[in-house]
């Protein structure tokens, strides 16, 4: 028996009945605001990190030395390493401000790319996987949060 879903017929382009255009309208005009224009090279990175560690990272470094049976677990140390400075950079925000937490997740980051430039897997190094998958989500999770909040 198939239950329908409640009021399917009467939505539009998406969940609050907003056309994909208007979505892009609106866009359109966030991005004529000076100081919103400094965000999106923020978001491409933030896009670009999350596709490789989803992608990229799982295929080169976790299944490739430990096998696709690891990749779920590496894949939730992820997000639970991006959930929680999401909870924490608001209240962190209000002591140090966002300059700080924006460089430090940044500076994160850039040092856990040099660090896969030269780290070699091998089956030996299991829990270094899930270990690296928690840094990145640790400062994505930071860096997305306060995009979030100054985006909106």
């Amino acid at each position: 028996m198939c239950i329908p879903r409640y009021n399917e017929d009467n939505r539009k382009g998406s969940v609050r009945g907003i056309s994909n255009l208007e979505v892009f309208f609106a866009t359109v005009k966030l991005i004529k605001e000076s100081r919103k224009l400094f965000l999106i090279p923020i978001m491409l990175w933030i896009g670009m990190e999350e596709a490789f560690i989803t992608a990229d990272f799982n295929e080169s470094f976790v299944s490739c030395a430990s096998g696709a049976k690891i990749v779920g677990l590496v894949m939730i140390c992820y997000g639970i390493t991006s959930t929680i400075p999401a909870i924490l950079v608001g209240f962190l925000e209000s002591i140090t401000g966002q300059p700080p937490i924006m460089g430090g997740a940044a500076l994160l980051q850039v040092a856990i790319f040099v660090t896969l430039l030269f780290w070699s897997p091998s089956t030996l190094s299991s829990p270094v996987p899930a270990i690296i998958a928690g840094l990145l989500g640790g400062g994505g999770g930071g860096g997305l949060r306060m995009v979030s909040g100054t985006s909106s």
